[in-house]
Formats: structure tokens, sequence, C-alpha cells
């Protein structure tokens, strides 16, 4: 697995900012879903509208919004991963507001990837998440859902 950086990473965010302000994406909206490809140090980031703000720059996103937007955020990862692996965040569980618990976001982003338009990751998809336990999900659970419906893991 490589080196995912760690939010406290200054160099990392240094970098990134960079990059955002060399593409002037900076205070641009863009519609949810929208990604920016940056390269650094020979890994591929994609930064994505993922939320709204509202007029106290809070972030937000209605439930009904989610799968599209994951959608699009895996198809334009397919197109350019090539055959390498891709690292995402189990969306949703932050500052998006959505307001489930991390089980039940971990089993609608599953369910959004096998519905979503056929999805080819050569590479495999990875779905980081900071602690099991802190975020209270049952991979179990998952794992008979994916055995239940025969679907292949």
């Amino acid at each position: 697995m490589p080196s995912i950086p760690k939010r406290h990473d200054k160099a990392f965010i240094t970098r990134i900012k960079k990059a955002i302000s060399q593409k002037k994406i900076k205070k641009k909206k863009y519609k949810l879903g929208t990604c920016a490809r940056i390269e650094d140090n020979g890994n591929t980031y994609l930064l994505f509208a993922f939320t709204h703000f509202d007029e106290n720059n809070k972030a937000n996103i209605e439930r009904y919004e989610y799968a599209s937007v994951v959608n699009d955020i895996l198809n334009r990862a397919a197109e350019i991963c090539e055959n390498r692996p891709v690292y995402m965040p189990l969306f949703g569980t932050g500052l998006s507001r959505i307001n489930l618990p991390a089980q039940q976001v971990l089993h609608y982003l599953t369910d959004t990837i096998l519905f979503a338009s056929p999805l080819v990751i050569l590479g495999g998809l990875n779905i980081v998440m900071k602690s099991l336990d802190d975020m209270d999900v049952n991979l179990n659970m998952i794992e008979d859902i994916f055995k239940s419906n025969k679907f292949s893991m």
C-alpha cells in the first residue's frame, strides 16, 4: 500500500495548495462530482467537489445527491488510475453532514459501487477508514451482504 499522507503532513498540504493555486480552482464553485487531478511525488490525487457550502461556509450534501457524486468520482478515478489501486476515504462520515452512522454510510457506499454503471478498477478499490472501532463499523455485516447476494469479493 502506498504511503497515504496524514492530515498534518505540512509538506503535502503545501504542495497541494500550490497545485490548486496553479490550476486557479481555489475560489470557483464547481458542480458536485467535479474532479481535479493533482500529481505529487509519483502519486495521483483527485480533489473533488463533494459538498455544497452554505452562507456560513459549512459543508453539506443531501443524501439523494450522494450516489451520483460518488459515481462521478469513481468513474473519473477509473479513467486515470490505469492499473494502480485506488484509495478513497469513507465519504460522508465527516464534515459533509450526512448525519448517518459510519456503518450505514459504508453500506450505502458499497451499494452505490455495486449498482453504479460498470466500473473497472484493475488495481482494486480500497476504502480507507481511520479506525473501525472509533467509527463503530462491523465489516462482517458488509461481507454477509456480499455473500448473501452472491457478489464476488
